[in-house]
């Protein structure tokens, strides 16, 4: 008799009855975590609906489910019950939640509410069938929409791929930043040609696979490093062709809609040959090894599970329950009126009209906006901009994607850096944003945020204040800071914004404007 068979024999009814309690235990857990993490669930769920980033996060759930189906028979032959030691990680994953909720970090709450869920199930089933379906639960983190912060990183490696492949097919070219030049015409790698968009679907489809068709450990995890290189490369070469195509047809074709069906029809092609190459040394009975599953079975059969009984669930839902009190207290933090804008006096600087400068940051929801531009000598104009947040909720943000220091459509950005200037006897840490028009002008920005009563130029840093900030219940307006210049000469810019903060120091943060 196998280990396989022996482990089978001992569906006994009082194992059946063990895992009826079990099971009972983790609808109820279920049903008050729905009740609990609903408004972050939906949040996940608009946006599995609204960005094409992300809509395969409709069909994870599905999936996951679908691979602890296929585990059924061998799940009924495992010891269940609640564990008391996955409270630690419970607990302290709700305070995550709560912190995420607090700083208004979508992702950061998405993710906590997607592992409490995973927590939940080892608390009421316990590690032994958690170990078992640790695949089945790990792959619900493919579900929470992150990965945005990866954009910028993607356009400059396909930019550096198209140009370099355009140089060795002898196409003159000029670049910057993400701009490229050819005698036919000019191109920018914009957001959506990222890839991120592939490199997400291709690794979410590419883990699974790779479960599925290997038992090497080794072999799956290359073949998961393939999922995220070849989009990456192949994105590159998917916009060198995008050019090439419209550079022979002298730009009748691969331009507007074209190069988006292109792009899916490669992409779709892409994935086909690396799920052919891998097929290769595929493992034939990997997608389903009873052998496999019987040893896991033999090994964890031994291990008693360390339940305290309804104790345990009963600790789950205390848990649950206070970060949902928790949750609701914030909620109702006092909101405050806008606050009137009242005028900037900063001699020897003249204010002017903010369109003097044509600059136009936009921050969503603000409380409270000044916008101005100031001079002092006839040939230096400098633009500041002030954004002030009382309270935030979701699309009402300081720190939020929405937010632009520029206008997207007109200006591109070819740089970005920190940096710390001297202000006064102290110094400024600040944010360095170059940005470039097709026409070749450039201007400068100089942007931070103060929050907590402190300047901060790291925007997690910012959101990590802010989250102190509402937990404490200290309520301190938070807002951001930014000035702009345009320039031929880059020394002049910085002897501009430098001469700016100086004169204007403290008064600049301190004063209402």
């Amino acid at each position: 008799m196998t280990a396989f068979d022996t482990a089978m024999n001992r569906d006994t009814p009082s194992r059946r009855l063990e895992h009826r309690k079990a099971l009972w235990t983790l609808t109820l857990l279920l049903i008050v975590y729905a009740a609990v993490f609903w408004s972050s669930l939906m949040s996940m769920a608009a946006i599995w609906w609204r960005s094409e980033t992300y809509a395969h996060g409709m069909l994870i759930p599905l999936i996951s489910l679908w691979l602890i189906i296929r585990k059924r028979s061998h799940l009924t032959t495992l010891e269940t019950g609640p564990d008391w030691a996955a409270l630690i990680p419970l607990l302290g994953l709700c305070l995550v939640w709560l912190l995420g909720r607090a700083a208004d970090v979508l992702a950061v709450e998405q993710m906590a509410t997607t592992l409490i869920l995973i927590t939940l199930v080892i608390v009421a089933l316990g590690r032994t069938v958690a170990r078992a379906l640790a695949f089945p639960l790990a792959y619900l983190i493919f579900a929470v929409p992150f990965g945005d912060q990866l954009t910028p990183y993607l356009q400059q490696i396909t930019a550096d791929i198209t140009v370099k492949t355009l140089k060795l097919s002898g196409v003159p070219v000029y670049f910057n930043g993400f701009l490229i030049e050819i005698p036919t015409g000019r191109f920018e790698v914009a957001e959506a040609c990222s890839g991120l968009r592939y490199l997400i679907a291709s690794v979410a489809i590419g883990t699974l696979y790779a479960h599925l068709t290997y038992r090497s450990l080794h072999k799956r995890l290359v073949f998961i490093a393939a999922s995220v290189l070849v989009p990456i490369l192949a994105n590159g070469i998917r916009a060198y062709l995008i050019v090439m195509i419209a550079h022979l047809s002298d730009m009748k074709y691969a331009t507007g809609i074209d190069h988006l069906i292109y792009g899916w029809l490669f992409f779709g092609l892409v994935v086909m040959l690396m799920f052919w190459v891998g097929s290769w040394w595929r493992d034939p009975e990997a997608a389903f090894n009873p052998g496999e599953e019987a040893s896991t079975v033999s090994r964890l059969m031994g291990e008693r599970s360390r339940s305290q009984g309804y104790a345990t669930s009963a600790a789950a839902l205390v848990i649950l329950l206070l970060t949902c009190s928790w949750g609701q207290l914030m909620k109702r933090a006092p909101q405050f009126s806008a606050l009137p804008i009242q005028q900037f006096s900063l001699p020897p600087w003249i204010r002017q009209p903010a369109e003097a400068l044509d600059w136009h940051p936009d921050f969503v929801g603000a409380d409270r906006i000044f916008h101005a531009t100031y001079r002092v000598d006839r040939d230096d104009a400098i633009g500041l901009y002030i954004a002030d947040y009382q309270s935030e909720h979701q699309g009402k943000e300081l720190i939020n994607d929405v937010n632009r220091w520029y206008t997207a459509n007109v200006w591109t950005p070819v740089g970005h850096a920190t940096r710390t200037v001297p202000v006064g006897s102290g110094q400024l840490e600040v944010n360095e944003l170059e940005l470039r028009t097709l026409d070749g002008n450039m201007r400068r920005i100089w942007y931070w945020y103060y929050a907590y009563m402190r300047p901060v130029a790291n925007p997690l840093e910012v959101k990590l204040l802010q989250a102190l900030n509402k937990l404490s219940g200290a309520h301190e307006v938070a807002s951001a800071y930014a000035l702009a210049v345009d320039y031929e000469d880059s020394r002049t810019a910085d002897a501009v914004l430098i001469r700016f903060l100086n004169d204007s120091w403290p008064e600049l943060v301190t004063a209402s404007p």
